[in-house]
């Protein structure tokens, strides 16, 4: 949990490093909001690679090839509709969004058979998750800094809300890898409402 958390401290100094530097409000917004989309391309590339690996070793074969197909599909559907600035991409995150809230409600006073399921199935719910906070960055990116940046950390803090509330060690333990995957995330939402900020400013003062 440690790393990743100097994960968020890092990219926010490297942007207060820019920020020193350029004075200009609407270019610290575009900084801001392109760091937070690549930086989630990159963490998507490696966290699709590496989920679409463990898939394929367990369970393997077709079953492995449709569980990839549950999240990619999506995912990359989802965020090509966000990049060209499609209307239906927003009422789609929202119901996710709320949908997540659900699913982590039921995962804590359920936490039994929770963990069950996800030793039976895998961490389905961190993957989706994870997905989430890709396309609301690109929703972010190119319709709605503000409104993408909070599904970001709303999603992200999830996980930690429920652990908190939980009084299951065991069921802490599991939500904590989820919490860790989510933090590319909450670091994403925390630059959009940033760049938001300064989107803002810069209207406001004519910059």
């Amino acid at each position: 949990m440690a790393r990743t958390l100097l994960l968020t401290v890092l990219v926010l100094a490297i942007n207060l490093i820019y920020f020193a530097i350029q004075q200009n409000a609407r270019k610290r917004a575009q900084f801001a909001k392109s760091f937070a989309l690549w930086m989630m391309v990159g963490f998507g590339l490696l966290g699709g690679l590496f989920t679409a690996g463990y898939a394929l070793a367990d369970p393997g074969g077709s079953t492995g090839s449709l569980l990839i197909a549950l999240w990619a599909v999506p995912l990359i559907v989802l965020s090509v509709m966000a990049w060209f600035k499609s209307k239906f991409v927003k009422p789609v995150l929202w119901v996710l969004l709320i949908a997540a809230g659900i699913t982590n409600l039921v995962s804590l006073f359920f936490s039994e058979e929770y963990r069950e399921f996800i030793d039976q199935r895998g961490p389905w719910l961190a993957v989706g998750s994870f997905a989430f906070t890709i396309v609301a960055t690109v929703f972010g990116y190119h319709l709605d800094a503000r409104l993408g940046g909070l599904m970001n950390i709303a999603i992200a803090l999830m996980p930690i809300a429920m652990s908190i509330l939980a009084f299951d060690f065991k069921y802490v333990i599991s939500v904590s890898s989820t919490a860790a995957a989510l933090t590319p995330g909450f670091t994403a939402g925390i630059l959009l409402l940033i760049s938001s900020y300064y989107l803002r400013l810069s209207g406001a003062i004519g910059k």
